[in-house]
């Protein structure tokens, strides 16, 4: 977005000086950023709304809890087979 040029003859609606300008163009950034904000809230909330089905944090220790349990279990069992069919 290209911002707006300075008035050559110094007359821009609102009386004309350059403080009036530099306020009309700050005035015209704020509403650009706070429409990018209130793209950015709505697409947070998107976000955080798609979020609420996936797995919390304690579910995962969980599953990785019951997962390396059982990858520990069957390593012993293998060895225990080895051991046994040494025989």
């Amino acid at each position: 977005m290209q911002p707006r040029k300075q008035p050559t003859n110094g007359d821009n609606g609102n009386g004309g000086s350059l403080v009036n300008f530099r306020l009309g163009e700050l005035e015209r950034r704020m509403g650009v950023m706070e429409d990018n904000l209130k793209t950015l809230t709505t697409l947070c909330t998107q976000i955080n709304t798609r979020l609420d089905g996936m797995a919390t944090g304690s579910f995962v220790w969980k599953a990785f809890g019951v997962s390396g349990g059982v990858a520990v279990l069957t390593l012993v069992a293998h060895v225990a087979l080895r051991f046994i069919g040494a025989d």
